[in-house]
């Protein structure tokens, strides 16, 4: 059975992607997994060479702190994903979702989706991560790497999740915009909200044929 995937760092974007899988999860059906990853890199402590003039020993002695310094690190960020997914756990279940489940893994999170992909039907993930708070106005630089890579559905949540009630197309007439209206016409996700579909062209005429066209197919499914 395929997953909703929720991508959690512990942002503040998290407790809404909780939200949106669960609502998702809800509409379809589907079971979700939760996934946590650590970036070791972000936990590794900084090795350049600081010796200096220390003699041999004095050079392994501090090697060896920046050893245990790394492992320590590990383990409290394994503990903090540990404790990430237990409140997105207990989220999501409050929702009303009782098929769901946490993943810790370590690694990118590029890398991470790519390998859950083939069991994957849906991806959530924020509009941004943990070092990008602050940046209001900027997509985080995983979503795009992860929209670039992978070849799932991604709903990409805001900050707060609020209710759901019609959904836009933005119509371009492209190859990829007519696969996703057939998407859409096949699955239950958006079934029974209100649909707003938008183009703009310079040729009035044959902006309205090329919606009229996209419409017939939403209608006949059901919108």
């Amino acid at each position: 059975m395929t997953h909703i995937l929720a991508c959690i760092d512990g942002s503040n974007f998290s407790a809404s992607v909780c939200d949106h899988a669960a609502w998702v999860a809800m509409r379809l059906d589907a079971p979700v997994s939760v996934v946590h990853v650590i970036d070791k890199r972000e936990n590794q402590v900084v090795t350049s060479d600081l010796s200096g003039n220390l003699g041999l020993s004095d050079h392994e002695h501090l090697l060896e702190e920046y050893t245990a310094l790394d492992e320590q690190r590990g383990r409290l960020a394994q503990k903090r994903g540990r404790l990430i997914l237990d409140e997105a756990l207990e989220r999501v279940r409050s929702a009303g979702v009782s098929d769901v489940v946490a993943r810790q893994r370590q690694g990118s999170l590029v890398d991470t989706i790519t390998d859950l992909e083939s069991e994957t039907s849906l991806i959530v993930i924020g509009k941004r991560g943990a070092s990008a708070d602050a940046a209001a106005q900027h997509l985080g630089s995983n979503l795009e790497r992860v929209v670039r890579a992978v070849h799932k559905p991604i709903l990409v949540t805001t900050s707060e999740f609020k209710p759901i009630r019609r959904f836009l197309i933005a119509y371009d007439g492209g190859r990829s915009m007519r696969r996703a209206i057939v998407r859409l016409a096949h699955t239950a996700l958006l079934t029974g909200l209100e649909c707003r579909i938008l183009t703009v062209s310079d040729n009035e005429d044959a902006a309205r044929r090329e919606i009229e066209e996209v419409i017939g197919p939403l209608v006949r499914a059901g919108f």
